[in-house]
């Protein structure tokens, strides 16, 4: 009776255990999806965890599957390159992307190519695996090897972090040719200041979140403040600014940028001995009762301490009478790499210095 009801699955969380010992017997596994609903519904997210280490079958097959949940502007640009809907199954049992927990990002690659040979016409090869990679870019140093990239699929780039703030020739590329970057994550110096406030004006139109990073100067951080808010879109997801300001050049940055809503600022003030001013009285007065924000984190560092705005309660109850919630300001911070995870499907491959996101709208 009990053998009965554990193959009929009136035993879920013991067939759940049991089904666990086949994690990486891709045989059983298989055996298992065919016995009824349950054992299938148990069985696949461990088939689907890490699809591209099964070399049998093909894995490479695998990426018709996850083609599926791309969105409809995904499916569009596909159409540029002659891939008929007859090359995907019309539906599928499950959202196979929400299921990845490991990737060899190599493997990856692989199979997009040998996927691409097999169904594309040989002419098309290149430019479609190009626009499929070349969606994020996330550099810790310079590759020269970027800039024909960039000038041929930069209107592919959506997401860009760059941590070398002395790529002017790479600002320069991404200004001419990267109009669609929805995400910006950038570190500010002498060098490349005049660069970012022109790619900021280029990329506007689409722009979501912007990050931006001082060496911690004031000089530096009064020329961003003096200059940027002029040039924001009228709405923001998410902005954070990282820099050692000074209450005066905040006020102006803040009257400047009066017509931006920011549904997420988040501010780190590295403030230094001489220069010490409150920049709370400034967003009171310029943030708070004009209800221009929805989520406000702020970190005060001054001489090695440390004050969050978000633990002084009296303030954090005064925000909250305008309908604005105070949050911790390690907890307000979206990191790129948790962004794309969220948004996108698939993972990064390391090349030469530069992380290439094959990523995939998960909807």
């Amino acid at each position: 009776m009990a053998c009965s009801k554990f193959f009929s699955g009136n035993l879920p969380e013991l067939l759940n255990e049991v089904i666990q010992y086949f994690h990486y017997d891709y045989k059983t596994l298989h055996s298992c999806i065919l016995v009824n609903r349950l054992w299938c519904r148990l069985a696949i997210p461990l088939l689907w965890e890490d699809p591209f280490s099964i070399r049998f079958p093909k894995n490479y097959r695998f990426i018709e599957i996850y083609l599926c949940n791309l969105s409809d502007d995904d499916k569009t640009r596909l159409n540029k390159y002659v891939i008929h809907s007859g090359l995907f199954p019309s539906n599928t049992l499950f959202n196979y992307p929400k299921f990845i927990q490991h990737l060899d990002t190599y493997k990856v690659s692989d199979s997009i190519k040998t996927w691409a040979s097999t169904n594309l016409p040989t002419s098309h090869i290149v430019n479609f695996i190009t626009e499929l990679i070349v969606r994020s870019l996330f550099l810790d140093k310079i590759d020269e090897s970027l800039e024909p990239l960039i000038q041929r699929s930069g209107n592919c780039l959506e997401n860009f972090n760059i941590n070398n703030y002395k790529s002017q020739q790479l600002l320069q590329s991404l200004k001419l040719y990267c109009r669609n970057i929805k995400f910006l994550s950038i570190e500010l110096h002498y060098q490349n200041v005049d660069l970012i406030f022109n790619l900021i004006k280029n990329i506007r139109q689409n722009l979501n979140y912007l990050i931006i990073n001082s060496d911690g100067k004031i000089k530096f951080s009064l020329i961003l403040l003096h200059n940027l808010g002029q040039i924001l879109p009228f709405k923001l997801e998410y902005l954070r600014l990282v820099l050692a300001i000074k209450g005066s050049d905040l006020e102006v940055f803040l009257k400047s940028s009066q017509n931006t809503y920011i549904k997420k600022l988040s501010i780190r003030n590295a403030k230094n001995e001489g220069t010490s001013q409150d920049i709370l009285p400034y967003i009171k007065e310029y943030i708070v009762k004009k209800k221009r924000v929805k989520y406000l984190a702020i970190l005060d560092v001054f001489c090695g301490k440390k004050v969050d705005l978000f633990s002084l309660k009296d303030e954090v109850k005064e925000f909250q009478l305008y309908d604005i919630q105070v949050l911790d300001y390690y907890d307000s911070i979206i990191n790129i790499y948790d962004f794309i995870n969220n948004s996108y499907w698939l993972a990064g491959v390391k090349y030469r210095g530069v992380t290439r996101y094959f990523i995939h709208h998960n909807q």
